[in-house]
C-alpha cells in the first residue's frame, strides 16, 4: 500500500514539474499574485514604461558615482511595476552593465539580495504620463568604477517588468 501511495505521489510530482506555465508577451497589464484583499497586482511590460539613468557630474575617483533612475509612463493609462531589481530599492543585485573607455564591462562584487515573492507594497504606480525618479544611489557600492570615460546601462528585469535602458556616458576623473 505504501509503495503504491509512494509511486503516484512521484507520477505527480514528475508531471507536475513538466507542466508548463503559460507565459505573456502582449502589452496590456498582465495579472500576477494577488494582494492581501484578493485584488490582482498588475505590471506593465517592459515596451510601456521607458528606463533612463541619470548620473550626477563630477564623479571622482574613489568616490561615489551617484545616479538616479528615471521611469516614465508615456501612455495614457497608469501603469505598475516591482521594484525589485531596480534602484527604487537600492543596489541590491546586478542590474547594471558598467562599461569602462574600451568597452570592457566591470563585474558586480556587490550584495546579491535573496527575498520572498513580491507583495502589494513592493509595486509602484505610475500615472498616465508621469515620470518616477528614484533616490540618488552610489554604483561604487556594487562596481569597482573604472577611472575615465564610460557607460552605464540598467540592464530590465522580467523581476521588475522593466526593459533596459538606453546606455549612459560616464566619466570619472583623478583627484
Amino acid at each position: 500500500m505504501k509503495s503504491r501511495f509512494l509511486f503516484a505521489a512521484m507520477a505527480f510530482a514528475v508531471v507536475g514539474c513538466a507542466t508548463p506555465t503559460p507565459t505573456s508577451t502582449a502589452t496590456e497589464p498582465t495579472e500576477t499574485e494577488t494582494d492581501s484583499d484578493g485584488e490582482p497586482m498588475k505590471t506593465e511590460h517592459a515596451d510601456v514604461l521607458q528606463v533612463t539613468l541619470e548620473p550626477t557630474a563630477g564623479a571622482v575617483a574613489g568616490g561615489p558615482l551617484l545616479v538616479r533612475m528615471r521611469v516614465q509612463n508615456p501612455s495614457t493609462t497608469s501603469a505598475r511595476f516591482c521594484t525589485y531589481h531596480t534602484l527604487f530599492e537600492g543596489l541590491r543585485n546586478n542590474i547594471l552593465d558598467v562599461k569602462d573607455a574600451a568597452g570592457v564591462s566591470v563585474a558586480y562584487r556587490g550584495v546579491m539580495a535573496k527575498r520572498a515573492p513580491p507583495g502589494p507594497k513592493d509595486f509602484v504606480e505610475v500615472p498616465a504620463g508621469g515620470v518616477l525618479v528614484s533616490e540618488a544611489v552610489d554604483v561604487s557600492e556594487g562596481y569597482a568604477v573604472p577611472v575615465g570615460a564610460g557607460t552605464l546601462t540598467f540592464t530590465g528585469s522580467d523581476i521588475s517588468g522593466l526593459s533596459a535602458s538606453p546606455p549612459v556616458k560616464i566619466d570619472v576623473v583623478t583627484p
